[in-house]
C-alpha cells in the first residue's frame, strides 16, 4: 500500500436510496455487507459488495410489502456465511446466507425488536448471541440451536418512552463473558458465559447502555449511553472504569462504536456526521473527519485493520485506508 493509498478515503453509495443500518467485513477483508432501511420499489435491503472494486456481489434481501429492514449485519470468522436481522412487519427473523450455496435460510423468528439489537458473535464464530426482553440466547452455530440461556429480569425505566427501548447484548472474542446492557439503569451487566452466573456489575453515569462492544482481546469492554451521551469503558477482569477522561458523558453525541479487529484502535460515529479514531493505549485521537451528511448509524474495521468504514443514514459508504498508527 503506497502513501496515497493510506490517505485515500473512497465513498460508496450504497445499493438503496435508503439509510444504512449496519455494515460488517468478510474475515479475508475483501466483502462488506451491508444492512438497510426498507423502501420502495423493491428496494435492496441486504447487499454484499466487494471492497476493492465497489461491485455488487449479491443482493441478498430487497423489500417486500414495505417492510424488511436489515439490520446487525455479521459475518462468521471461520465460515462463509453471513448473520443478519430481518424485520418483516412486527417479526423479526435471524438468518443466515451461506456465501458458497448462494442461498438464505431462518435460523429463527421472535416478535421483540431486542433481536434487532442483540446480536454478536465470539472470535472462533462458534457461539452466536441473541437478546429479548427476557432471555438471552446463545446458540451454537453448528446447530443452530439455543445451548445456553440466561434469563433477565428487567428494571422498568421512567421515562414514556420506555416500549421503545430494547436490550443489548453481546459476546467476548474469547467466549468467556456476555455483558448485557438495559436492563438496569447506569449498569451494564457481565456475565459468565459458561455457568450462566453474574460476574459484575460495571457502573456508569449514564441511563441505559446500547451498543456494547469487546476489544479484540476481551481485556476492555465499552457501551454507549442509548440517547448518545458519551461513550464509557471498563477493565473487563477489575470492572474499573477506563480512560475515564477521554470516555465519558461530556462527548458528543454518539451513533455508533467499534473497536478494531487488528489492532489498538476504537473508533466512533457522531450524530454530527463526524468519526473520530482513538488510540487504546495512549488515548490520542488520531482523527477526526467529517465522512457524511447526518448521523453516521455504523462504523467497523476491515478484519485486517488497515481499512476504517463507516455507514450513514445518507446511504453513503466512506473507507479510508489507514496507516499502523491509524493516520
Amino acid at each position: 500500500m503506497n502513501q496515497s493509498q493510506k490517505q485515500e478515503i473512497r465513498r460508496i453509495t450504497a445499493p438503496a436510496n435508503r439509510p444504512i443500518y449496519s455494515i460488517d467485513t468478510s474475515s479475508n477483508s475483501k466483502l462488506l455487507a451491508i444492512g438497510q432501511q426498507s423502501g420502495p420499489n423493491n428496494s435492496a435491503t441486504l447487499s454484499m459488495i466487494n471492497i476493492q472494486n465497489e461491485d455488487i456481489v449479491y443482493i441478498i434481501e430487497k423489500t417486500k410489502n414495505k417492510t424488511g429492514s436489515v439490520y446487525q449485519v455479521i459475518f462468521n470468522p471461520h465460515k462463509d456465511e453471513l448473520f443478519y436481522v430481518l424485520q418483516r412487519s412486527s417479526d423479526f427473523q435471524l438468518k443466515v446466507f451461506n456465501i458458497d450455496g448462494k442461498r438464505s435460510s431462518k435460523v429463527l423468528h421472535e416478535d421483540d425488536p431486542s433481536i434487532s439489537t442483540g446480536l454478536s458473535l465470539d472470535s472462533s464464530g462458534k457461539y452466536l448471541i441473541i437478546s429479548s426482553d427476557k432471555i438471552i440466547k446463545i446458540l451454537e452455530t453448528e446447530r443452530y440451536k439455543a445451548s445456553k440461556t440466561i434469563p433477565l429480569q428487567r428494571i422498568r425505566f421512567d421515562e414514556a418512552n420506555d416500549a421503545e427501548f430494547t436490550i443489548s447484548s453481546t459476546i467476548s472474542p474469547n467466549a468467556k463473558y456476555v455483558a448485557i446492557g438495559g436492563v438496569e439503569e447506569g449498569h451494564v451487566l457481565l456475565y459468565d458465559l459458561e455457568d450462566g452466573s453474574r460476574l459484575r456489575t460495571l457502573n456508569g453515569p449514564f441511563g441505559r447502555a446500547s451498543q456494547i462492544r469487546f476489544d479484540r482481546a476481551s481485556k476492555y469492554i465499552a457501551a454507549m449511553d442509548f440517547y448518545g451521551h458519551g461513550i464509557f469503558m471498563w477493565e473487563v477482569s477489575t470492572g474499573k472504569r477506563y480512560l475515564e477522561d477521554i470516555f465519558n458523558e461530556d462527548m458528543p453525541l454518539t451513533y455508533s462504536i467499534r473497536f478494531s479487529y487488528a489492532n489498538h484502535h476504537f473508533a466512533a460515529g457522531l450524530v454530527n456526521s463526524y468519526v473520530i479514531l482513538y488510540d487504546l493505549i495512549s488515548g490520542e485521537e488520531l482523527l477526526a473527519d467529517k465522512f457524511h451528511e447526518g448521523r453516521v448509524t455504523d462504523i467497523c474495521f476491515s478484519k485486517d485493520g488497515k481499512l476504517l468504514i463507516s455507514a450513514g443514514e445518507d446511504n453513503q459508504i466512506c473507507i479510508r485506508y489507514l496507516d499502523e498508527r491509524g493516520t
